[in-house]
């Protein structure tokens, strides 16, 4: 799996403006290589499993992490493929889980 290494730039350092007062630092963060992010939540609705359909096309499958928004259950991923994502959770419930998907 390859990683992708996020640089913190100030960008009110690269204009040269030389004011009275100093201007507050605007920080923008710079990859060193491209990647697709989306992210979203997913409802259970009662039951134990829900699943998301990816907004973007990816070639291959991509790395998705989910998350419990409340701590009285834990989810996990059951299935993934290049198009969906099935969660499953240790109960069913009616909270919601967030879910982040990145690919290079």
């Amino acid at each position: 799996m390859g990683s992708v290494t996020l640089k913190k730039r100030d960008l009110a350092r690269y204009a040269k403006v030389y004011p009275y007062s100093r201007q507050e630092p605007r920080f923008i963060y710079m990859a060193n290589e491209t990647f697709a992010l989306e992210s979203t939540t997913v409802d259970f609705n009662g039951t134990d499993q829900a699943s998301y359909s990816f907004s973007n096309v990816y070639l291959s499958v991509p790395v998705v992490i989910a998350t419990s928004l409340d701590d009285s259950f834990n989810v996990f991923i059951s299935s993934i493929s290049t198009t969906s994502v099935v969660i499953k959770a240790s109960i069913a419930n009616n909270s919601s889980a967030s879910v982040v998907v990145v690919s290079q």
